[in-house]
């Protein structure tokens, strides 16, 4: 029988800041499954809160927007790899 790998013992660092570049992928990824503004906006509003406050102000006008789906998709074009 081979042993199964103990758990990590919890990370100080479990609550680490998002950037705004997983904020969008994150924001993408709800877009792509779900395929409706409703699941942007909720995901916008949830990644929110793991975001630095200076860069939350933008999911909030995301999550208020009346096509956020476009909002995102354009945002997307201009992030950096």
């Amino acid at each position: 029988m081979i042993p199964l790998p103990m758990a990590l013992p919890p990370s100080k660092y479990s609550g680490t800041i998002m950037t705004l570049t997983d904020a969008v992928i994150v924001l993408l990824l709800a877009e792509r499954i779900h395929g409706t503004d409703e699941a942007i906006r909720k995901s916008a509003k949830n990644v929110a809160k793991k975001l630095p406050r200076s860069k939350r102000d933008l999911m909030y006008h995301i999550a208020k927007s009346q096509r956020p789906s476009e909002m995102i998709r354009h945002i997307a074009l201009g992030l950096d790899d």
